[in-house]
């Protein structure tokens, strides 16, 4: 799949640019480079007031759970 081609590329720019990093500089690079353009969409449709239906899809794919869920249960 796609995603998964682009995070492969990701995976090896990252690792490219710190030969012999360690795994979790390596690992901390690699999740805020993944997460930087999603992170940065977010904050964009916060401003514009549109976000809490994304971020409530973002919590189901990733299996996080909000204050109210954890409260209620799933």
């Amino acid at each position: 799949a796609a995603i998964l081609r682009h995070f492969d590329a990701v995976r090896d720019e990252v690792l490219g640019e710190a030969p012999g990093a360690n795994a979790e500089d390596a690992t901390r690079r690699l999740v805020n480079r993944l997460l930087h353009r999603p992170s940065r969409g977010l904050d964009e449709l916060a401003r514009s007031g549109t976000s809490g239906e994304a971020e409530r899809q973002l919590r189901r794919l990733f299996g996080l759970a909000g204050d109210d869920e954890r409260e209620n249960g799933p």
